[in-house]
């Protein structure tokens, strides 16, 4: 997904602001976060729907088309 990267970014700076005691910006970023989430969502549906484990893409990579799926 090309746009997943603002979603590590919203959360290490949440993890910045928990540490900090910020709460007011945790409790925004926490938002922000799923407001990105929905919108990334909108653009590319079938790669946040498909929810996965590092164990369950070793040897099954997903690919939109199914092209390089196992069986």
């Amino acid at each position: 997904m090309k746009n997943d990267w603002i979603l590590d970014v919203l959360a290490d700076l949440k993890t910045f602001a928990e540490e900090n005691e910020l709460s007011d910006l945790v409790r925004q970023l926490v938002e922000t976060k799923e407001i990105a989430r929905q919108d990334i969502l909108k653009h590319e549906p079938s790669e946040l729907e498909i929810p996965h484990t590092d164990a369950q893409a070793v040897g099954n990579f997903y690919s939109p088309s199914g092209a390089d799926r196992h069986s």
